[in-house]
C-alpha cells in the first residue's frame, strides 16, 4: 500500500493533500475518526469526512476513489 500511495500523492498533489497518521502516536485522531481497519483512507473536505475505505486493492483503485470525490 505505502508504494501506491505514495505515487497517488504525487501524481494528485495539484488537487488533493495525502496525509499519513501514525495511529500509535495519534490514537485520539484514530478513535475520532473511527478507525476500525489499517490501512484505511478518510477523504475529508473542510473537515469534513466525506467518504471512507480500507485496503484499496491496487493504484487505479485509489486513483479512481481519488478522481470520484477529488473533483
Amino acid at each position: 500500500m505505502g508504494r501506491i500511495f505514495e505515487r497517488a500523492a504525487h501524481e494528485s498533489e495539484a488537487k488533493v493533500r495525502f496525509v499519513k497518521v501514525n495511529v500509535d502516536e495519534n490514537g485520539p485522531l484514530a478513535g475520532e475518526l473511527g478507525m476500525q481497519e489499517i490501512p484505511a483512507l478518510f477523504f475529508l473536505k473542510h473537515g469534513r469526512v466525506l467518504a471512507r475505505r480500507a485496503r484499496l486493492a491496487n493504484a487505479a483503485a485509489l486513483e479512481g476513489w481519488v478522481r470520484h470525490f477529488g473533483t
